[in-house]
């Protein structure tokens, strides 16, 4: 993959901040009880199974957001597509301030 550098060690220096995260310790131990099925199985193995499948369909996007910037990044690159995407986002920009600028509430 181009732009991808192991020198970064993106994934490892993210991992260790997200699994000392708070929130989502915390979101896990609340949302999850609410999903084991009591005599289905043994009560630790559904939680470490539910809290699998949450990373895992948590990670699927995220994959698929990075596929797709490398995929922007590459295009992005030339400069008659910088040029038009810097103006098209420069005029969103622009147009949400006017519209924050002329809201009367």
């Amino acid at each position: 993959m181009r732009g991808w550098s192991r020198s970064t060690g993106g994934p490892s220096r993210a991992l260790f901040p997200n699994l000392l995260n708070p929130k989502a310790v915390l979101f896990l131990a609340a949302v999850l009880p609410q999903f084991v099925v009591a005599g289905a199985a043994p009560v630790p193995a559904q939680i470490v199974l539910l809290g699998l499948l949450d990373v895992v369909l948590g990670a699927l996007p995220w994959a698929a957001v990075v596929l797709l910037g490398l995929r922007l990044a590459d295009v992005l690159r030339r400069p008659r597509v910088r040029r038009w995407w810097d103006r098209a986002t420069g005029a969103t920009l622009a147009g949400l301030g006017g519209g924050l600028v002329l809201d009367h509430r």
